[in-house]
């Protein structure tokens, strides 16, 4: 009996054949989670895109604000105060900027501060005030502090929020 379990080995080893490895895994077609996470890319991507543009032209005028403001330094008060004039009216209605009296233009000015900003530049704002009505020699001293508040300005509150031109449009209608 010890001999035919030896024979039956022998047997089953003459009955083996090579294995065969499989072929390598096709990597197409994909699985269906990387048809989502490519499409959800895809989808981000394009949405990053249209935010970071509409982002860019939303800046635009501004950017115009700052350049002109250090290429072409205004020569007077009345210069700093048109450009941001003109800054501002691209980003809030034309009835809360362009027929304000000066002090409703600088409170509407600091308004768009922050409080530790607006205490800041109150005084500024009083003196410049005061000096806008000077001859144009005795503006001089306060025109270099009155550009530097222009790009501060210009870089901070603009573009404004939402938020803010509601607040405004709800102040003057009370």
């Amino acid at each position: 009996m010890a001999g035919s379990g030896v024979m039956i080995m022998l047997d089953n080893a003459v009955q083996l054949h090579d294995i065969v490895a499989a072929p390598a895994a096709s990597w197409w077609p994909l699985a269906i989670g990387w048809y989502v996470v490519i499409i959800s890319g895809a989808v981000l991507l394009v949405t990053s895109l249209f935010a970071i543009r509409r982002a860019y032209r939303a800046r635009h005028a501004r950017r115009l604000a700052l350049t002109q403001l250090h290429q072409h330094p205004p020569q007077s008060l009345a210069a700093v105060s048109l450009l941001l004039k003109q800054a501002a009216l691209a980003y809030f209605p034309a009835e809360h900027v362009s027929s304000q009296s000066q002090q409703q233009w600088w409170h509407f000015l600091l308004q768009q501060l922050s409080t530790k900003q607006r205490q800041r530049f109150a005084a500024l704002a009083e003196s410049v005030s005061q000096a806008s009505y000077q001859p144009a020699p005795q503006q001089q001293p306060w025109l270099s502090p009155y550009t530097e508040f222009a790009d501060y300005w210009l870089r901070q509150a603009l573009p404004s929020s939402r938020k803010n031109i509601q607040a405004l449009q709800e102040s003057t209608n009370d």
